[in-house]
């Protein structure tokens, strides 16, 4: 099972997450979770950063894909979207877990949009 995770950088419920992650590993005997972090920036913060840290602390396999916002030699303003749509097409996961805050998410909602336009099925999650 691949799963891709998403999610907003102002997301702040850890146990959210992990409840989630460890309802995945449940279900499935073989779980992969693809997630946009960069492990020696250490960024992006919100979901990405939790969902990482999450995914080492359970033993589940976890691949980033960072957006690369300077690979252009400008700042990349399109990055985040070219990082999602990469995603979702090299992986081809068989759901997308999104964990979307209250408020403006434009990488989340982008994500949500171009899975759905994929026919993946996506799990929303709202804060609590």
């Amino acid at each position: 099972m691949i799963v891709v995770c998403t999610g907003s950088r102002t997301w702040t419920d850890e146990s959210q997450i992990k409840e989630k992650l460890l309802e995945l590993q449940n279900e499935f005997d073989s779980l992969s979770v693809v997630v946009g972090y960069d492990p020696h920036k250490k960024t992006p913060k919100g979901v990405d950063r939790m969902v990482y840290k999450w995914c080492k602390a359970l033993g589940i396999h976890v691949v980033c894909e960072p957006a690369d916002w300077d690979s252009k030699g400008y700042f990349n303003r399109g990055a985040g979207m070219e990082r999602n749509i990469l995603m979702l097409e090299k992986y081809e996961p068989n759901l997308v877990v999104a964990f979307r805050a209250k408020g403006k998410s434009n990488g989340t909602d982008h994500c949500i949009k171009e899975a759905r336009k994929r026919h993946i099925p996506v799990q929303l999650n709202n804060e609590r």
